[in-house]
């Protein structure tokens, strides 16, 4: 099992515990390790003592999370660890991931008018850029859709977007992982934009998008990778749907009564805003469900498509 140990950031709120009860679903409950962190940080006042402040910022940081850890044992969860790390959140997080080897960092956004700017803006952002570990991104369960699929208590269908590119594929393994043990259905989906004519440079002559046989081609794409994974025992089924990315995977959440988004970005120099910050900010925005976002890096890529290799319909 892939999701073995998880890493849960905490800071207080309400918000940020709603991912412990997502990292309890997609990781294996029955050997699973939880390991709680929170990033204390002293703010003395003028003329306090610095050193008082600083022990004082962890003392509370401790007990705090020795009570969610108390409240997680009680829900069965055994391997709960807590951690405290002393600096701002960001490199906190993600020293803590690699100390810990961490299979997985499960947090909290708010996801309501667009992406919480403090949240997800100034934290996950940069962790999801500075780790290569995967990020589970946890919308507020503040709707009655959110409350449901809460209390099922049940991964049971994973829609899975990708455009076709090698990187895409990267999080598949990921997938494989959760889905396995539950029998749970991986939805593919590849949304094709709609292309404008386009008038060929020096001449009269006009391109126009062949939606249809693109449609053809991506299907065959998404084909080969169904029967991949049906190979493997997971069962699969693809959906190409025309649009743009964002609001056509929105869209396809509700449309298949998926549990659970999972995609990549690449994360080199803050995140990609082509792919991340239109695309997942929209997922985010519109689904009432969480986001398993994987900074893919070159070595993933290399490994998922041996060189030479390409899909049919697939990028090359």
């Amino acid at each position: 099992m892939a999701f073995r140990k998880v890493l849960v950031p905490l800071d207080g709120s309400p918000l940020a515990e709603e991912a412990l009860w997502q990292a309890i679903q997609v990781a294996d409950r029955d050997g699973l390790e939880v390991a709680l962190l929170r990033a204390a940080e002293a703010r003395a006042s003028l003329g306090a003592d610095p050193g008082e402040a600083q022990v004082r910022a962890v003392r509370t940081a401790e007990e705090y999370l020795e009570e969610v850890a108390a409240w997680l044992r009680q829900a069965g969860v055994r391997g709960v660890t807590t951690h405290v790390w002393y600096g701002p959140p960001v490199p906190s997080i993600v020293e803590a991931a690699d100390a810990l080897a961490v299979d997985l960092v499960v947090m909290s956004t708010h996801g309501r008018s667009g992406l919480s700017r403090l949240l997800l803006g100034s934290v996950a952002e940069a962790v999801v850029r500075a780790t290569s570990r995967p990020v589970l991104l946890v919308r507020s369960l503040e709707t009655a859709g959110a409350r449901a699929l809460r209390a099922a208590g049940a991964c049971r269908r994973i829609l899975v977007p990708l455009d076709g590119s090698p990187a895409a594929e990267t999080i598949i393994p990921l997938v494989l992982e959760i889905a396995g043990p539950r029998d749970a259905e991986v939805v593919l989906l590849r949304a094709l934009e709609l292309l404008a004519p386009q008038a060929l440079e020096g001449s009269r002559h006009v391109v126009v998008d062949d939606l249809e046989a693109r449609r053809a081609e991506a299907e065959a794409y998404l084909a080969a990778i169904v029967a991949e994974l049906a190979a493997r025992g997971v069962r699969a089924t693809a959906r190409v749907r025309p649009g743009d990315p964002g609001p056509t995977i929105a869209a396809a959440v509700g449309e298949t009564g998926a549990d659970l988004v999972a995609m990549t970005t690449h994360g080199r120099s803050g995140l990609s805003r082509v792919v991340f910050g239109s695309i997942a900010e929209s997922v985010l925005r519109r689904a009432e469900v969480p986001v398993l976002v994987m900074r893919q890096t070159e070595a993933q890529v290399a490994a998922r498509t041996p060189a030479g290799a390409a899909r049919p319909g697939g990028r090359r």
